[in-house]
């Protein structure tokens, strides 16, 4: 599946604004997603509504089905710096669109940035690209002491580890011989459909 044209997201390394479409469309796009954010006015009601919408994601994502879950939660009990919905939500009440706004202003204004480029694009087009980031968003170099780094757990060998969660929905349990038949019958019709 294609990705979307343009991805805006905060994790635990920082800020990542991904660009794709036409080579040639790619400096207007990024330098507009640039501008946009350093404007981006964050008005109350919006944030309300947008805070509201938020809460209700969280609280649905509670009740997807496990397998939907298990990918933050293996994420989580495996990284230094991660966290997991209900963490997220917990905090969500505290937060107001004066924080945000102050955040904002922090995170653009000292910064350290990774640029990544791929595809049909020259050494000048990616230098291009860093540098419309660079000149757009004007930020302080960040010490390298204070580069953020992402760690994963290593577990030693033959660690026998179980971490168990109560599911919000406690309907929602899947039949173990059903999906092991299923995952078997998707791995025989795979090479099928792929060849």
């Amino acid at each position: 599946m294609p990705s979307a044209p343009l991805t805006v997201s905060l994790d635990s390394r920082g800020l990542f604004i991904e660009v794709s479409g036409y080579n040639d469309k790619l400096p207007v796009l990024l330098e507009q997603v640039l501008i946009t954010i350093l404007d981006l006015d964050i008005r109350d009601d919006r944030f309300d509504i947008i805070k509201e919408r938020l809460t209700r994601g969280y609280r649905n994502w509670e009740l997807q089905p496990p397998w939907h879950q298990i990918g933050d939660y293996t994420s989580w009990l495996t990284s230094e710096h991660d966290h997991v919905v209900e963490e997220l939500e917990a905090e969500l009440p505290g937060i107001t669109a004066e924080g945000v706004r102050v955040f904002r202003k922090e995170l653009l204004a000292q910064m350290h940035m990774e640029v990544y480029v791929y595809g049909n694009l020259y050494k000048e087009d990616a230098l291009k690209l860093t540098d419309i980031i660079e000149t757009t968003l004007k930020p302080r170099v960040l010490p390298r002491e204070q580069w953020p780094i992402r760690r994963l757990l290593i577990l030693p060998p033959g660690s026998n580890y179980v971490w168990k969660k109560t599911l919000k929905d406690a309907a929602n349990k899947a039949d173990r011989d059903l999906t092991a038949k299923a995952l078997l019958l998707e791995q025989i019709a795979f090479k099928l459909y792929f060849d």
